[in-house]
């Protein structure tokens, strides 16, 4: 029997006690504990699902703004971007830095100013940077991807942390329950022990 057969039969006796006779109140009590845990986190997806519903449709609706609102164009730099770093492992560090550049802004018109300039970059190479309507440089617009990523990751992280607070209050409890049969195992382990007198 392979360790996830083991779990599985190790939670369903856990539930279900059948006719076992040998089965103590706390044992039932965590079978219903069991029970109810899992319906309270079968429970909590709809809620989940829900949420992750409607911030998909706040990220969605901010991402045709950001789109609709923003355009690329072709910076030329004026001054070199950060050097180059490789940590220890010999890895490139992904970094950027200001740097000075002019692009192009609708009318002919050049403007001059900052932009976030690649590690390695030197002055006189292209840039594609975000403009937004005035023709100021900015952030990338948030992708449909990115939004549908941010709800279900959301969501999922909601639903998560309510099965991991479940979880923790099940451990939790039947760390004491354990407890209390080792305790009353051992009362009974002492009577048994008792010298007895016959007559």
């Amino acid at each position: 029997m392979n360790a996830s057969a083991g779990r599985l039969a190790r939670i369903s006796r856990t539930v279900y006690h059948g006719r076992n006779k040998l089965a103590r109140p706390s044992d039932h009590f965590e079978a219903w504990l069991v029970i109810f845990l899992v319906v309270l986190a079968l429970a909590a997806l709809p809620f989940a699902a829900a949420l992750g519903s409607d911030t998909y449709a706040q990220r969605k609706a901010l991402s045709d703004q950001q789109i609709a609102q923003r355009y690329q164009v072709t910076a030329t730099l004026l001054t070199d971007g950060p050097p180059v770093t490789v940590n220890t492992a010999g890895v490139i560090i992904d970094q950027s830095a200001p740097a000075k550049a002019t692009w192009p802004v609708p009318g002919n018109g050049t403007r001059a100013g900052t932009v976030d300039a690649p590690a390695g970059a030197k002055a006189g190479a292209p840039l594609r940077i975000w403009l937004d309507q005035t023709g100021a440089p900015t952030t990338k617009p948030l992708s449909r991807v990115d939004a549908a990523a941010d709800s279900f990751g959301l969501a999922a992280g909601l639903w998560g942390g309510v099965a991991l607070v479940l979880g923790a209050l099940y451990l939790l409890v039947r760390r004491l329950l354990d407890r209390g049969r080792l305790d009353q195992w051992e009362r009974e382990w002492a009577e048994v022990d008792q010298p007895r007198s016959f007559s």
